[in-house]
Order: structure tokens, then sequence, then C-alpha cells
């Protein structure tokens, strides 16, 4: 099970009661722990998380003496630097391994040094995982550069900001005009009841998976980032812009609008909505839906809404 919550930047106890809100028996804090994409754990995160389980488990213990199961590969993705969110400043990321309760929490170190696997399936394989391995290790000689240069593959990339760096770059390759979408977002309260700074709202919206400007041309390939309607168009859908029509143009076509939540009833499009012209998306399953705004909320503790931001469902995507 997943708990998903913001941490408070500043105490543990804070985090541990909207993890009540979450979980109030304290059920998940049993037993056994397993963290897995480790390399992305901050370790400042790690000494939060370890303390909070201490508090849900009433005990000393390292973790409340929960059994930790943990799996990761410190060579792929860093730790995202957080925000001071006192002064919007960035706060340098640290390793899992490097936080200070990381000792205590492991033990010993084991170190497994042998490849098995790639041996097994011919020297091709296994020279192919040398490379690989001389590449994680950033000792990559001319003639692994030589072998790395002979291969094409079609680019992942990891980062938000190479993402949009890419999607920018292939979205001016596309002809026709391009339309500009900038989301409206609102600032609500924290659990203590005080009202959220614009630089706060802005922190606490950063991370969502919906960007604030969102721009589109006719051919550009979108993903969906939400659920919609349950097994037919869901969070990770791939379609296509086809067009972009007003909400009157696309009830005439018969095009799908959705309301929030996937309500199959008749939407209910705010009027401030209906002058605008949203993206047409088909989907890879053939259906065709108008792309009209939909709420992302952040909640606070209370699960009241603490930062909101309404933006086009379809973000425009390369790969990630």
């Amino acid at each position: 099970m997943t708990i998903g919550v913001h941490l408070n930047p500043e105490t543990a106890i804070g985090d541990a009661r909207k993890v009540l809100t979450v979980d109030p028996e304290g059920m998940i804090w049993d037993i056994i722990l397993n963290i897995t994409i480790l390399s992305m754990i901050d370790g400042k995160f790690f000494d939060k998380l370890e303390e909070i389980a201490r508090i849900m488990r009433h005990s000393d213990l390292p973790f409340g003496g929960i059994q930790l199961i943990i799996c990761g590969d410190m060579f792929q993705l860093p730790p995202v630097p957080d925000r001071d969110p006192r002064n919007n400043q960035q706060i340098p990321s640290v390793f899992a391994f490097e936080a200070q309760t990381w000792d205590m929490c492991m033990g010993p170190p084991v170190n497994l040094t042998r490849v098995f696997r790639q041996k097994e399936q011919g020297k091709s394989l296994a020279s192919m995982a040398n490379l690989l391995n001389a590449m994680r290790f950033g000792n990559v000689d001319e003639q692994a550069v030589a072998v790395f240069q002979t291969l094409q593959r079609e680019v992942n990339l990891s980062r938000r900001d190479e993402v949009e760096w890419a999607n920018n770059r292939r979205l001016d390759m596309l002809t026709g005009e391009t339309r500009r979408y900038t989301a409206q977002q609102f600032a609500g309260r924290n659990s203590e009841g005080q009202q959220i700074t614009h630089e706060q709202m802005e922190k606490l919206l950063e991370k969502l998976v919906v960007p604030k400007q969102i721009s589109l041309k006719v051919g550009a390939q979108v993903m969906l980032v939400k659920n919609l309607v349950q097994g037919t168009l869901v969070n990770g859908s791939l379609g296509i812009v086809r067009d972009f029509k007003t909400v009157a143009e696309a009830k005439e076509a018969n095009i799908l609008i959705v309301r929030p939540e996937g309500d199959d009833k008749k939407p209910e499009v705010p009027r401030s909505l209906e002058k605008e012209r949203w993206p047409v998306v088909q989907f890879t399953n053939g259906i065709q839906m108008l792309a009209i705004p939909q709420e992302f909320t952040v909640e606070n503790a209370d699960a009241e809404m603490e930062a909101q931001r309404n933006q086009v469902r379809a973000g425009f995507v390369l790969g990630v």
C-alpha cells in the first residue's frame, strides 16, 4: 500500500497527523516497509520517514522496529531537490545513504560483485553489460564511445525539464497554429487554518503532473493525466490532437465531454469555458474527447483544499 501525503518541511509531528488522515489506525505502519526506487529518495526525506515511523509505532527502535525491504540503483535517477517554502530557494538534495539514520537502519553492507545472468546468455550480451557498467561508473573509453555511437534507439527522457525541451522542439516541427493554455490557480488554507501565500501555492502546485502552461498543435501526441472513464479513458491513455473546438461545436459533432471524476451524467460546463476553443483528442481506442479543464487539487491534513490548478487534462508528451 502507498502512503501519499505532502510532507511538512519542519516537523515530523505534523507529518504524522497527515498520515493519520490516510491511515487512522496506523495499520500500514506494521511489520514490513518496502521502499522502491531508492535513488530518488532524498536523505532528509528518509530521516523524516524514519522519525514518523517511530512516532506511529510508539517505539525508539530504528523505523519503530519495522523491517525494511529497500531496493534501487543509486546510479539511476537522483533525488529531486526540494525548495524552502520561506524563500523558494532550492534545497540541495542528498542521497538516501547520506541520511543521518541510514547506518543505524541498514547495518553493515554486503557487496555482490559476480555477474551470472549475462554470461549465461552469450558474449555479446556480456560485452554490452560491461559497456553499460563502464558508463554507470563514468569509465567510458574511446572504444566504448564508438560502440554506443553505432546504436540508434528512441530517446526516453527522465527529467521534466528535458522532456519539456524535447516537447517544444518537436512541437515546433509541426505546422499550424499553436494554442497555449494557462491554468487558473487558487490558494486555500493549510491545516492550521492559515491562508496559503502565492509562493507556497506555487511550490505545492509545481509537483503536479499537469503543468501551469500547455502549448498544443493539431498533430501533437498527448497523454491523459487523470482517470475519467473507468477502463476506457484512464491516466496514461495516449492520443493525438485532431482539432480545436468550442463546447458548442463539440456537442454538435457528438464529441465526448467528460465531467470530473468520470461522471456519466450530462456535463455541466461552466460558462467561462464555453467560448474558448479546447483540444479535441482522439485516443488510440478511437474515442474522441474535448479536453476541457479539470481541477487538480493539493489537500491539507484535514482533506481540505490547500492549493488548486485548473488545466486541460491532456498534456503534450513524448516520453518519460
